[in-house]
């Protein structure tokens, strides 16, 4: 893997330059009985568009726990607006679950992969309807590009909303995790070009599903929940981000992206930014050197997927 590409690398770099322990292996491959799909070890970094906090001597600095989040207005009043109220509908819970996106929704970072947040999610599901075939899509280092490859992530769940429609088969819900690798490797083309095509990618990927749905008589808005990222370099002493993730994004604006497109394609938002934001050390096992969710973190993403969908309703 070359230098800096993916979390792996990265990894590689932060035990060089703070002695810390290793990462955790990653989860034993495993599924039950309709589970489709696994989630193979590899990883990627997630970095909330609120890092690299800058004093005014225009040095980085990492923000301690508790530090007050620097969000502009506009960008709070896009997530509230996303944000389910008490007399939204829930999204569909149909017999056809989709899980797409990248390590996080892989699994990676809990003690087995049927820990992951989204085997939760989906054995919390079938408490409502036991009938939900649940298909594991997400590829760990996965990016908003990569996705989009041929014969790619994409393009097998394009073929499987197909087959879902042809069976007669209803599909609900779709979750997605993306945007993380793309803030860690934005060094690699600059934060301009990594944040305009994390935007045209991400609504790609939504339209494209919006268009495999209609076949089946669906659209993306009444199935999908899209993930912003958390900051897992919040509370590092300042100076270590640079030596774990030395490619990442230095400004803001790439959740602000990922809520533009959710607003605009009328999907729901999974605020994990918001959600992890001063309980990284708790949430994640950054403090081992591995930025990926704890079994405490994976357990939570599942509650607020649940929340979100708003299937917790009545």
């Amino acid at each position: 893997m070359e230098r800096g590409g993916g979390v792996d690398g990265a990894l590689g770099l932060l035990q060089q330059g703070m002695g810390i322990g290793r990462r955790r292996a990653p989860a034993p491959g495993g599924g039950g009985a309709g589970d489709h799909g696994g989630g193979e070890a590899g990883g990627d970094a997630m970095r909330d568009d609120v890092a690299l906090l800058r004093g005014r001597s225009g040095a980085r600095v990492a923000p301690s726990i508790g530090t007050p989040p620097r969000i502009l207005l506009p960008a709070v009043a896009e997530n509230l607006a996303l944000r389910l109220d008490a007399d939204s509908a829930p999204l569909v819970l149909g017999e056809v679950m989709v899980a797409l996106g990248d390590s996080i929704a892989a699994g990676i970072g809990a003690g087995h992969v049927t820990e992951g947040c989204m085997w939760l999610l989906a054995n919390r599901l079938r408490s409502l309807r036991p009938d939900v075939e649940f298909h594991h899509l997400a590829v760990p280092s996965e990016s908003s590009t990569s996705m989009l490859a041929p014969g790619g992530q994409l393009e097998r769940a394009e073929e499987l909303l197909a087959d879902a429609a042809a069976r007669g088969r209803t599909v609900g819900p779709i979750t997605l995790s993306i945007g993380g690798n793309d803030i860690l490797e934005a060094g690699l083309i600059g934060d301009d070009e990594a944040l305009r095509q994390l935007e045209e990618n991400l609504a790609t990927i939504l339209r494209r599903l919006d268009d495999a749905l209609r076949p089946g008589g669906q659209g993306i808005a009444e199935v999908a929940v899209v993930q912003t990222v958390y900051n897992p370099f919040e509370a590092l002493p300042a100076g270590h981000a640079d030596s774990m993730a030395p490619l990442r994004a230095s400004r803001s604006g790439y959740n602000a992206a990922i809520r533009r497109v959710a607003q605009n394609m009328g999907v729901r938002l999974c605020d994990l930014s918001s959600l992890f934001r001063g309980r990284i050390l708790e949430l994640t096992w950054v403090g081992t050197g591995d930025i990926h969710p704890s079994g405490a973190g994976h357990q939570l993403i599942a509650a607020e997927l649940f929340r979100v969908g708003g299937w917790d309703i009545g």
